[in-house]
């Protein structure tokens, strides 16, 4: 009842202080770590250190001491721990009102599932750590993030394709095809691929991108025709996903 009380009275405060936060891939990363176990907090403000993607690493214990350093700090990433001795992970991100991305620490590949009930989260890594799964999760929040500071742009985002940036012109986007954990931007001369998944980037494209197939999204403004089985993009043939075809259909007839 105590917790419930405290937490309470700092609510609408973390609601202000988190509200519109995101990440600029030219900045630093200023990380939150929220776990029990201070060797993982040790470890994970080691690979913090080591990839050079970050200006300072805080390490808290519990769920309680975290949302009071979110108040007190500046943060722009949180690794969360799944079991807190205070409260689950869950419950804490009940409180989090905001942008900020979470990364969730956990035991059991069984919250994998449950990770995309939040939108705020944006990977999960397993115990024990590694720091190839660690760079993994950050270059995913890269990819994420350089969109979500873009959203304002009506013509350009950039992705992080390897070790590069590349500047990706909307229009000039024929489809986008899911692989895996990546998504490939196949535009007319060459092609691009991120390490993201194609139903956040679904919520970020405009209104001239449908989802057609589990594994696709086209550019309408491209098709050159199409069935009720078929979108052909010039060369490329693009399958109609029987649960997409309704939706398919409404959209053409708003062209």
């Amino acid at each position: 009842m105590a917790l419930i009380l405290w937490v309470d009275t700092i609510y609408h405060s973390l609601q202000v202080n988190l509200l519109g936060t995101l990440v600029s891939v030219t900045s630093k990363y200023k990380a939150l770590i929220i776990d029990d176990d201070p060797l993982i907090g040790d470890l994970l403000k080691h690979f913090c250190n080591k990839s050079n993607k970050f200006l300072y690493a805080t390490h808290v214990t519990t769920g309680k001491e975290g949302l009071r350093t979110l108040l007190s700090g500046e943060f722009n990433i949180l690794f969360l721990d799944y079991n807190l001795p205070d409260m689950k992970g869950k419950d804490f991100l009940e409180f989090l009102q905001g942008n900020i991305p979470v990364i969730m620490i956990t035991s059991s590949d069984d919250f994998a599932a449950k990770s995309y009930d939040y939108e705020i989260i944006k990977d999960y890594m397993l115990k024990p750590l590694s720091f190839d799964r660690f760079l993994k999760s950050m270059a995913k929040i890269d990819t994420q993030s350089t969109i979500e500071n873009q959203e304002n742009s009506d013509d350009f985002f950039y992705i992080k394709d390897g070790n590069k940036y590349v500047r990706i012109i909307f229009d000039q986007i024929l489809f986008v095809r899911s692989e895996s954990n990546y998504v490939t931007f196949i535009l007319p001369n060459n092609q691009h691929m991120a390490l993201m998944n194609l139903k956040d980037l679904e919520q970020k494209l405009p209104k001239q991108f449908i989802r057609i197939h589990r594994s696709y999204i086209i550019n309408k403004n491209k098709i050159s025709f199409l069935t009720t089985e078929e979108v052909t993009i010039g060369t490329h043939v693009i399958p109609i996903g029987d649960k997409y075809k309704l939706q398919v259909i409404n959209s053409l007839q708003q062209l």
